[in-house]
């Protein structure tokens, strides 16, 4: 695996959850990640790759992923040690409520 790359780009990919977890016990450099339109993920992918980039995620596009993106996630999402996080796409997150978005009141991240 290469621990040093900063862009992964598995949209529509039938990648499994296990798969997609696995991947991040070697990256934590990974500063855009695009998973939009991959059913398979799911929470437990997401939160390990959330604690393993928390310093160098820049980018989340993770739209129509309905099994990734719940409270949990967004929660984890809001709390990322990166200054640099200027873009999150979790369109289409039905599971995702008042509750989860209210992690970002008082957070500010460099939006531009």
């Amino acid at each position: 695996m290469a621990p040093n790359l900063q862009v992964l780009s598995l949209r529509r990919l039938k990648i499994t959850d296990d798969a997609f977890f696995e991947m991040f016990s070697h990256l934590r450099h990974v500063q855009r990640l695009d998973i939009s339109n991959s059913p398979f993920i799911e929470k437990k992918g997401m939160l390990q790759f959330l604690k393993s980039c928390t310093e160098s995620v820049r980018c989340i596009q993770a739209s129509n992923c309905q099994n990734a993106i719940d409270d949990d996630v967004v929660k984890a999402i809001a709390n990322v040690e990166s200054t640099e996080l200027d873009f999150i796409d979790i369109s289409y997150a039905k599971l995702v409520t008042d509750e989860g978005l209210n992690a970002f009141e008082g957070k500010s991240f460099p939006i531009r």
